[in-house]
Order: structure tokens, then C-alpha cells, then sequence
């Protein structure tokens, strides 16, 4: 298959709100759990999720499309995820 950024958009708009129907009103143990040392919890995937997007895939798709086939950024290694102004994201059930 071909990328068609039309069709990439038919599949990520829909990824919001289908995170919003899996995990709204869970409990904070099922949000906030872990398998053990090296696993991670739901809102630590989501989390990552959100901080990928951010620093990831939104500038690497913007420099792909500004010199097309541009490669993109390497990923970034985990680090402390914190919102601007230093606060964590929400890690309470919704």
C-alpha cells in the first residue's frame, strides 16, 4: 500500500476518540498499573502516545512534506512527561 495522507487521516482522527471510549471511567488501578519493571502502565502508553505526536510525528511529517521524502526525525527516548508550564498529564480516570 501506498501513503495517502488522506487515508492516514481516515485512521488518526479517529484515534481520540476511540482512546476517550476505551478507557473513560476506568479506575486509576487499571489506568495506572503496570505488569512489572520494563512494562507500562495505560496512562504512561498514552502519555507517550500524546508526546510522540508532539515531537515526533507532527514536525517529522511537516518536514516530509516540505522536502518531500525527507526522512523523518529519529524518535526521542523516553523522558518525564510534563506538560507546558510543568504539569504532569492527566492521570486520573475521566
Amino acid at each position: 500500500m501506498n501513503f495517502q495522507m488522506k487515508e492516514a487521516i481516515e485512521v488518526l482522527e479517529r484515534t481520540p476518540a476511540a482512546l476517550e471510549q476505551l478507557l473513560s471511567g476506568l479506575s486509576a488501578g487499571w489506568l495506572q498499573s503496570n505488569e512489572g519493571e520494563g512494562t507500562w502502565s495505560v496512562t504512561e502508553v498514552v502519555e507517550h502516545l500524546i508526546e510522540a505526536e508532539n515531537t515526533n510525528w507532527i514536525p517529522g511529517s511537516n518536514r516530509y512534506f516540505r522536502k518531500r521524502g525527507a526522512s523523518f526525525f529519529p524518535v526521542r527516548p523516553l523522558r518525564p512527561l510534563k506538560r507546558k508550564g510543568g504539569k504532569p498529564y492527566r492521570t486520573e480516570a475521566a
